[in-house]
């Protein structure tokens, strides 16, 4: 008779398994079929396309509905026969942590309201905590409401809200039964039109405080968005204690305001076809002492298309970092990304450069020079 492993170091086993594998492993035996669906059925992602077999797939087999912990949809206008069945998919998911939403330009005004009536009960599930919002226009500010009251990350890429509606009348439906829970935000579109309305929604004098508890924000920082990106920073100034600015070109300094508790700062930098820093970044530098006077840790990351053509010159901004360095008692760490996997030898001049312009740092061995491909920043936080 073979000897029969226990569950447990089954399990450990299946962990290590890719995907492929863990499909494969899932038809071998019952007592392999468990752990391996929970771990292939952990993500799931649903094309719009794909939604009426998810929608059978759930309802026939139960038990996977269990075992969803991140969940990605795809919404479509006028699609309603696949609206529906993504509407009937959210009413069996009850365990689901993390969820994006993705749309394709879509008016929330076009689904259809059993849709809308799914995904407002589904942002209030006790078991979520993180919402991926994209491409949706016309969203109600009950929407926006619901989420800020039952959400940890909150996170919106080109979404705007319902311009029919008035913020003062929303506030007024929506403050009394108020409580904050959000601690991150991440704000980025490509129509700056769309920020000013949420912001104008989100701030409003008569606020309930819907930005009391961020923690940590993530804000572009394009000429078109520099104004609204500080205006959240100014909302969140007491509490902030992680911001990341995505400054694109960088051709506008970013402004800080006064952050007393902010502990991480980073800056993702594009110097395009340029050899040389932007002037902008010296000028941000030096807001440090003033703004971030309990900074910790400070990351730039820089992209560029080719680094072979960088021109290594003594001028520029970065001795200001050395001149304030003193004033930034409990900066302890700051690291200087070249981004995208080049040869070895592209990065050589670059960071020779680095070094000669952060002396102090190198010093006080703060400074940390790292290079290769830089992912975008986790859609989730801790």
């Amino acid at each position: 008779m073979p000897a029969v492993l226990p569950q447990e170091l089954l399990d450990k086993i299946i962990g290590h398994l890719d995907r492929p594998s863990l499909r494969a492993c899932s038809l071998v035996s019952s007592p392999f079929r468990i752990p391996t669906q929970r771990l292939v059925f952990q993500s799931l992602v649903i094309p719009y396309i794909d939604s009426p077999k998810a929608e059978s797939l759930l309802t026939e087999s139960a038990h996977i509905s269990g075992y969803v912990r991140d969940l990605q949809i795809e919404l479509v206008p006028f699609l309603s026969f696949h609206n529906q069945s993504i509407a009937s998919i959210l009413s069996i998911l009850y365990r689901v942590e993390r969820m994006s939403i993705q749309g394709r330009d879509t008016s929330w005004d076009d689904m259809p309201y059993r849709l809308q009536t799914a995904i407002q009960n589904f942002v209030g599930l006790p078991s979520l905590h993180s919402l991926n919002l994209s491409h949706i226009q016309y969203i109600p500010s009950s929407f926006i409401f619901r989420a800020l009251s039952s959400l940890r990350n909150f996170n919106m890429y080109n979404i705007g809200m319902d311009p029919s509606e008035n913020s003062s009348v929303a506030l007024v439906l929506h403050s009394s039964s108020f409580i904050p829970r959000t601690e991150q935000i991440i704000m980025s579109s490509t129509f700056p039109h769309d920020i000013p309305r949420i912001l104008d929604f989100i701030l409003h004098p008569r606020t309930p405080g819907y930005l009391d508890n961020i923690r940590r924000l993530v804000v572009g920082f394009s000429p078109q968005t520099h104004v609204q990106s500080k205006r959240l920073i100014v909302g969140t100034s007491g509490t902030l204690r992680y911001l990341q600015i995505r400054c694109g070109v960088f051709r506008v300094p970013v402004d800080l305001p006064h952050l007393p508790a902010l502990r991480t700062l980073e800056l993702k930098i594009h110097l395009g076809e340029s050899e040389h820093f932007p002037t902008s970044l010296g000028e941000t530098i030096a807001t440090f002492p003033a703004a971030i006077p309990s900074i910790e840790v400070v990351n730039l990351v820089f992209y560029r298309t080719d680094w072979r053509r960088w021109r290594d010159d003594e001028g520029g901004p970065f001795p200001v970092f050395d001149v304030y360095l003193e004033k930034l008692p409990k900066l302890c760490r700051v690291v200087c990304h070249l981004s995208l996997a080049y040869p070895e030898s592209s990065a050589t001049g670059f960071f020779a450069c680095i070094r000669r312009r952060f002396p102090a740092l190198q010093e006080a061995k703060i400074l940390a020079l790292s290079r290769g491909s830089d992912e975008q920043t986790s859609r989730w936080f801790p």
